[in-house]
């Protein structure tokens, strides 16, 4: 709404609350659109309405980015009672007896952050990130981070305790 008239020439103050949704007074409506001015809002033309855009469809979020969509992925995998690796593994690793069944980091239970598995490999390929050397030829880890072990994952069905050297 303006309580001046947008016509470059004009300028005048409009009163009519009508005249102040359209932007033009009744006269320099006509002039500069060659039509009398619109009954309905709907019908509205002009600087007035351009950026009142009531039906405007809603902006689309951009798409989520591939770590947002894996961890998704691993959320719904502890939902179904697997182990979030085998996500990247492409392979359904059941969670331990004793691990928490949720994705709630601070729930009791057993996590991969005490296991003896999750270790730092001493190679390129993987960088710096732990990853799980089940079966000593490190058939749970990729050079990606799909495969990364967080400490916070419920322990899968191999869980071993730091600490404990029976194999």
């Amino acid at each position: 709404m303006t309580s001046r008239c947008q016509r470059p020439q004009c300028g005048r103050r409009l009163t009519d609350p009508a005249s102040q949704r359209r932007g033009y007074g009744p006269d320099c409506y006509r002039m500069t659109f060659g039509r009398s001015a619109p009954l309905d809002v709907a019908e509205r033309v002009g600087p007035a309405t351009l950026f009142d855009l009531p039906d405007a469809p809603p902006i689309d979020a951009p798409p989520p980015s591939r770590d947002a969509r894996r961890t998704a992925r691993q959320a719904e995998a502890l939902r179904r009672g697997y182990h979030p690796l085998g996500v990247a593994l492409r392979i359904n690793i059941p969670l331990h007896p004793d691990a928490p069944r949720s994705i709630d980091r601070k729930a009791p239970g057993l996590r991969c952050g005490s296991c003896v598995l999750r270790v730092v490999p001493l190679r390129d390929v993987a960088g710096t990130y732990p990853k799980c050397s089940y079966g000593g030829d490190w058939r749970r880890a990729t050079g990606g981070p799909g495969t990364d072990v967080r400490a916070w994952w419920p322990a899968c069905k191999e869980y071993r305790p730091k600490g404990d050297n029976n194999k």
